[in-house]
């Protein structure tokens, strides 16, 4: 049984930021916590993303359009859906096989690729709380952040409606936690329906296999296009920072033979010989079909994952734990430690990421 461990540096991640539709969703799913670790390349605006750095897997380019926008309801209950388009276009930053390579089921894994989804986002996007406690909740917190600024204004205010107790004045006058309990109460209502995701994606790749060829004692080269069609469904239970994800995937891909060695039979009275070593044989086609199922949960102070992807195609399955106990300038976890296993190659591997974000979007 083989022990691995790949210690991975930090990407950077630029967002350049041309929304032109979605917002009061995108609102609304910020206050959402959860994740995946899949390739749905989720977006719910329009917009262009880059995502590369030193030491990282790829380079990948992502640009999503925004196709509609739907808002059913009245003032106090109305449920939005987003449909996205987004064009991916990712290459390799370094060609070595690295451990997050071995340890994973995707046939079109550390390869120049041009990708499409297409993605629905539906939830639930305003409700006004209806009952006295939850009115009476909300006062209470905006009654507390005036205590710490005017004691003497809280003390007449008490027993009365507040007054102009919004999301702006907890924000613009309480802490982080205060948002967030306000946002509890305020976004709670009378149901609990969960905040739903679906798409489908397809993928076309672009390898070169270097591999040597045995009657001809040397090495050569063959370029082939493997590629991936696939769909997945998500639900966000409503008040939890989680996230369920199902994921299909059916994909055409190459496998290169086992590494050798390969000498040629020396003269008699030869000294040395020239060997070549490599991928024996030029790639296999192989086929894929995979299911993930991908759960993620936002604790707070820790995030944890859990990713189970079992090829029924190969009889092979792998199991991925990422712990997220980091967080960047805004709060958001992003670094960590990720634990995998697959149990064709009986292998085990840890690897540190950090930039890779918790949240869904």
């Amino acid at each position: 049984m083989k022990r691995t461990t790949m210690y991975k540096t930090a990407f950077v991640a630029l967002l350049l930021p041309a929304l032109l539709r979605a917002e009061v969703l995108e609102e609304q799913v910020a206050k959402v916590g959860g994740g995946s670790n899949l390739s749905q390349s989720v977006s719910t605006g329009s917009g262009v993303e880059l995502q590369a750095g030193k030491g990282s897997d790829d380079i990948t380019l992502k640009l999503s359009r925004n196709l509609s926008w739907l808002r059913l309801g009245d003032a106090d209950h109305a449920a939005g859906r987003s449909t996205t388009a987004s064009l991916i276009v990712s290459a390799p930053l370094d060609k070595k096989e690295k451990l997050s390579d071995l340890l994973t089921l995707d046939g079109l894994a550390a390869t120049s690729s041009i990708a499409f989804a297409f993605n629905s986002f539906t939830a639930d996007i305003i409700r006004v709380p209806v009952s006295a406690r939850d009115l009476a909740a909300l006062d209470a917190i905006c009654l507390r952040i005036l205590a710490a600024k005017n004691p003497k204004a809280a003390k007449e205010a008490e027993g009365k409606p507040f007054d102009g107790c919004d999301s702006g004045y907890v924000a613009a006058n309480g802490t982080k936690q205060d948002a967030d309990e306000f946002d509890r109460y305020f976004w709670r209502g009378d149901t609990h329906k969960p905040m739903w995701m679906w798409g489908v994606n397809g993928k076309v790749a672009f390898p070169s296999y270097e591999y040597v060829d045995a009657a001809k004692l040397a090495k050569d080269k063959r370029k082939e296009t493997p590629w991936s069609v696939g769909a997945y469904a998500s639900a966000v239970p409503r008040d939890t920072k989680a996230i369920v994800t199902l994921d299909l995937k059916y994909q055409r891909a190459f496998e290169e033979g086992d590494d050798t060695i390969l000498c040629p039979v020396g003269a008699a009275g030869a000294g040395s010989v020239t060997c070549v070593s490599g991928a024996l044989g030029q790639p296999r086609s192989i086929t894929k079909k995979l299911l993930a199922v991908d759960l993620r949960r936002d604790f707070g102070a820790v995030g944890v994952g859990f990713t189970l992807t079992h090829d029924f195609a190969r009889k092979d399955t792998t199991v991925e734990l990422p712990v997220y106990f980091i967080k960047d300038g805004d709060g958001k976890l992003n670094a960590g430690v990720k634990f995998a296993y697959r149990s064709e190659k009986k292998q085990y591997g840890a690897s540190i990421f950090v930039g890779s974000s918790l949240g869904i979007f």
